[in-house]
């Protein structure tokens, strides 16, 4: 398994609710650093980039929060919308971004804030995160976002968790000035099923096992779908919380009541996350998001 293996853990599903993120006032800004690191499983490939950094920084008025979030990708994570050993179906946690809804009459406006040259400093190896334009959707959406993608992980990155810093210069006509945020990456999970958890698929339930991090209070996040046999995905993606105890036993029936597939392999797709939030100007509340993923194929019972 490799190194940075990130791994899972899985309660009972709580009843099915969700706090969706309430609207906010016109002229309001929302930001997010993200950086992902998903190596490729020993026991399972995968087609995604193992190495992923993304910056968005948003000003909007006359739309509603929850609309600007699922246009410019910057959803609010499942860990802030689902309680701990709560699960539900995926496509219920993303936002609404069908609709603008003109929340006080004003001229509706999204923009992607130019925040000059940024760059990421991983345990002294420097990224220039390229900056390019946003797809020109709708009139009244404008901006640049940063998107840094690379296949393989960084060799920097195969030593365990280190510190991430994350510079940018600033941009005066957009009003957000020079910052700088830091971050540690989270530890690696280790995502694993003994031969007895593999048993316990014939009782409806699903058993995994990582290293916990005693440092962190941050959960887990665990998303699983089941397969076809030509591997294709098979009914829906189902979301849980959990808290990071290195193991959980998850009730596979509850799970098909939300929506997940019939009896097969199936798919975890789990994440540990570290948030630093920081302020920058008028940018309040803003977060370094540093995620680790991993996933894993458990067998047919």
């Amino acid at each position: 398994m490799s190194t940075w293996a990130v791994c899972v853990a899985l309660v009972g599903c709580a009843e099915e609710s969700v706090n969706k993120p309430e609207a906010r006032d016109a002229g309001m800004r929302l930001g997010r650093i993200h950086l992902l690191l998903q190596p490729t499983n020993a026991l399972t490939a995968q087609e995604e980039p193992e190495f992923e950094i993304t910056a968005r920084f948003a000003y909007f008025r006359g739309l509603d929060e929850e609309f600007v979030r699922g246009r410019v990708g910057l959803p609010v994570p499942p860990e802030r919308m689902l309680a701990l050993g709560q699960c539900l179906d995926s496509e219920r946690l993303e936002p609404n971004d069908a609709r603008a809804n003109d929340t006080d009459g004003s001229s509706r406006e999204l923009v992607l804030i130019d925040a000059g040259n940024l760059r990421v400093e991983l345990d002294g190896t420097m990224f220039d995160v390229p900056l390019s334009l946003v797809p020109d959707i709708v009139p009244y959406m404008s901006g640049v976002e940063y998107v840094q993608i690379i296949d393989e992980l960084p060799s920097v990155l195969l030593a365990g968790p280190g510190r991430v810093t994350v510079e940018a210069e600033g941009a005066q006509e957009d009003q957000l000035p020079p910052f700088r945020v830091s971050g540690t990456l989270p530890a690696a999970l280790e995502l694993r099923q003994a031969p007895s958890d593999v048993a316990e698929l014939g009782e409806d339930a699903m058993v995994l096992r990582w290293t916990p991090d005693p440092e962190s209070d941050e959960p887990v996040v665990v998303r699983v779908v089941a397969l076809s046999d030509s591997n294709d995905v098979f009914g829906r993606e189902i979301t849980c919380v959990v808290a990071d105890h290195g193991e959980a036993r998850l009730d596979l029936v509850s799970l098909r009541t939300l929506g997940l597939g019939a009896p097969g392999p199936l798919r975890v797709l789990a994440s540990r996350t570290h948030v630093t939030r920081f302020d920058a100007g008028e940018l309040i509340g803003a977060e370094l998001r540093l995620e680790a993923r991993e996933r894993i194929t458990v067998p047919e019972r």
